[in-house]
């Protein structure tokens, strides 16, 4: 039987699946970074990226979010959070092989503001694994892209990596009490500017 893959490999994998899309998009619009591009690209890069790691996984794409919570935490009676936005979907949904959901995954690209771009994901990750105590979901990733140039004070690689640090302390601040919230990035410099792609990762107590 295949074995199960560890949350810090599919960590890796989602990252290491961000800096394709951003090498290939590179060579495909002649120097572009995928600050200019729509995220649905990386969306694919990531699940391609997961899916060369050896072990037992599936993953959908766009998969409903009601659909995810009824297979997570069977028929579920009773209204749902609305942070959850049931009537929605999930960028990705990696799933155990015994055809159970594992972890949400939510995608954002050229991320600069915490309340304009992540909170709602952030939340609604959040919610989805803290509903029931049958659940199937086991952790979220809050997955994003960003990049700036150089500042007169600031150099690119201090924004950035102050822009991750406030994402996840936001986080932290918002979810911290209910679950383990942890994170990681990696800053890629290039002349004048630098981007990182960065991951928050929300896992049940």
């Amino acid at each position: 039987m295949p074995r199960q893959i560890r949350q810090d490999v599919i960590i890796e994998a989602v990252l290491d699946g961000i800096e394709e899309a951003e090498k290939t998009y590179e060579q495909w619009s002649g120097g572009a970074s995928l600050a200019f591009t729509a995220e649905h690209l990386i969306n694919a890069f990531i699940a391609k990226s997961i899916m060369k790691v050896s072990g037992a996984k599936f993953i959908t794409v766009e998969q409903s979010c009601k659909g995810a919570i009824e297979a997570a935490c069977g028929k579920r009676k009773g209204r749902l959070a609305h942070a959850t936005r049931s009537g929605g979907r999930i960028d990705l949904l990696l799933w155990w092989a015994k055809d159970l959901p594992r972890a949400a995954i939510e995608i954002k690209n050229n991320v600069y503001s915490y309340e304009g771009q992540c909170a709602a994901d952030i939340d609604r990750i959040a919610k989805l694994l803290l509903i029931g105590t049958e659940n199937s979901l086991q952790f979220g990733l809050f997955v994003f892209y960003s990049s700036v140039a150089d500042g007169k004070i600031k150099t690119a690689k201090q924004k950035l990596e102050n822009r991750y640090r406030t994402i996840l302390s936001r986080a932290q601040s918002a979810w911290g009490q209910s679950l383990r919230i942890e994170g990681t990035n990696r800053v890629h410099e290039y002349g004048d500017g630098a981007w990182v792609d960065a991951c928050v990762v929300l896992r049940r107590p």
